[in-house]
């Protein structure tokens, strides 16, 4: 049986367009800490959860993530 949810990674950009969708590496250099303290923050909720391409890239939309930074203080630098 085929699966039938609509995966947005198809039909948007990892790194161009208006749709932007940052990785988790991208995000650790950005505040400058591990990917491993960025998943940590995902498994404590102190950051949202991110969007799955496939098994081994995960990512946020950049304009969903800007709009909860503006609420949320996940990194002291921030």
């Amino acid at each position: 049986m085929k699966d039938k949810t609509f995966d947005i990674s198809r039909h948007i950009s990892w790194g161009t367009g208006s749709k932007k969708l940052i990785k988790k590496k991208a995000l650790a250099k950005k505040f400058n800490v591990s990917i491993r303290t960025v998943d940590n923050k995902i498994k404590s909720s102190e950051l949202p959860t991110p969007m799955r391409r496939n098994e081994r890239v995960v990512g946020w939309m950049e304009d969903c993530l800007e709009e909860w930074f503006k609420n949320n203080k996940p990194f002291k630098n921030n």
